[in-house]
């Protein structure tokens, strides 16, 4: 959902998605991608910031401070660890909190359905086949490794 939205028109869903977001924010100590930075590959930006993308499955995806309509939230911690950030089925998001978990899940840029948990899912345990798309949903599938792979 954009963020320049009137927060008065939000559905309590878009509220709870909205809150979700700020707490992980807070959580992974990131802050809103520098102007400077607009359009930069993730790579080659200094952690703690987060930022938005289409181009979630790319090698090095540039990061934007707005959202837009399909865009996903991606973080970069201090630490240098990267995550997509998206929501999930209850089961789903159970696979990516699971380090022994490797199977496929399907991640959405904002609550749909029952996608409706946030998920933070840590780069390096992602697979792509060839470039990423978002499906009609707007959702992405991707193939999660396990901890030890």
């Amino acid at each position: 959902m954009p963020e320049e939205l009137n927060v008065q028109e939000w559905t309590p869903a878009e509220r709870a998605a909205h809150e979700d977001r700020l707490r992980l924010r807070k959580e992974n100590g990131v802050e809103l991608v520098p102007e400077a930075d607009d359009g930069t590959g993730i790579g080659s930006i200094t952690g703690g910031v987060y930022g938005f993308t289409y181009s979630v499955g790319a090698p090095d995806p540039p990061l934007f401070q707005k959202s837009a309509s399909r865009t996903f939230e991606m973080h970069k911690r201090i630490d240098g660890e990267i995550f997509m950030v998206g929501f999930a089925t209850p089961a789903d998001a159970a696979k990516v909190v699971s380090a022994e978990a490797a199977d496929q899940v399907s991640v959405h840029p904002i609550p749909a359905g029952e996608a409706n948990e946030i998920v933070a899912v840590p780069l390096w345990r992602t697979r792509w086949r060839g470039q990423h798309s978002t499906r009609q949903d707007g959702s992405v599938s991707i193939r999660l490794v396990a901890a030890d792979s």
